[in-house]
């Protein structure tokens, strides 16, 4: 169903937020302190101070996607294998846990209360940055400083698009709440990517930041706010980077509510697939080892 007049796409915009931004604040926020609790009662001898980052720091969160993502900050040293040992042994329901090659970092992740945890442990950062951890620390800081009264709004919006025409993975949350920092609004972004064809520099609050271009690798870069030095969009790649540009012309030529609630796919029967795949050739590879950062 094409959108036309401004009015009416504003009203669609609503009804697509309503029904798709998170509103069960106070259910969230008693697993929020029943989790804390566990985990600081793990640590007697070295209580950490438990952050909630994410977009459930910044109210930008959407229903599903209901995440207790916490850092996890010591003001005492500690070490990867005691923190995992010491949670492990409060009986969470632990389903992952990954290293970051680069940086050497651990996230856990796990289900707590019908909801996806992350713990993220960290040396308290204190004001200062000192590791690739820590900025995640500081962005809700920077967000909520900034924010205008819309943001929820707008960036729920963005991200809900992004996950449709599947970029949302690579664009990832914070890169989604600094384009609306920037530009505002979730129409201003889609608009804004037709200039993103050669090689571009963001920044929410400084100027001249083209000319550090050559700093980058990637083609598209949305410098860190609390880390200029590091690029928060640098999982989007260039095939993504087009699609997404791609897919914001076409919305905005054609405002359908399908960018939004796709039609569900037909249902094929095995023998109709088999009949469309005659001369098709698949290969298969291992998936290369990356760094999810």
């Amino acid at each position: 169903m094409k959108i036309d007049s401004k009015k009416e796409r504003h009203k669609h915009y609503c009804k697509i937020y309503q029904g798709i931004r998170f509103t069960n604040w106070e259910n969230f926020f008693s697993s929020a302190r029943s989790l804390e609790s566990l985990i600081r009662n793990a640590f007697e001898d070295n209580p950490p101070f438990m952050k909630l980052v994410g977009s459930s720091s910044t109210g930008t969160m959407r229903k599903g996607y209901e995440d207790l993502d916490y850092a996890v900050a010591f003001q005492k040293l500690f070490n990867n294998e005691d923190f995992l040992g010491r949670v492990s042994n409060t009986g969470l329901n632990i389903k992952k846990v990954k290293q970051n090659r680069e940086y050497g970092y651990i996230k856990i992740s796990g289900e707590y209360n019908g909801k996806r945890f992350v713990l993220v442990p960290m040396i308290h950062p204190n004001g200062k940055i000192k590791t690739y951890e820590h900025d995640a620390f500081y962005h809700p800081e920077f967000i909520n400083r900034l924010k205008r009264e819309d943001h929820s709004f707008n960036t729920i919006l963005a991200k809900e698009f992004f996950s449709q025409i599947g970029v949302y993975k690579e664009v990832r949350g914070i890169t989604s709440e600094l384009l609306i920092l920037k530009y505002e609004k979730f129409l201003h972004v889609l608009k804004e990517s037709g200039k993103w064809k050669k090689k571009t520099v963001l920044s929410v609050d400084k100027e001249g930041v083209d000319k550090e271009e050559n700093k980058f690798d990637e083609e598209f870069v949305f410098m860190d706010p609390v880390d200029d030095s590091r690029n928060v969009a640098a999982s989007l790649s260039k095939e993504k980077l087009n699609f997404f540009i791609f897919a914001s012309e076409e919305f905005l030529k054609k405002p359908k509510i399908e960018f939004f609630f796709p039609n569900k796919p037909e249902n094929i029967s095995r023998e109709k697939l088999i009949s469309k795949l005659n001369n098709f050739l698949g290969i298969c590879f291992k998936k290369p080892e990356i760094s999810e950062d």
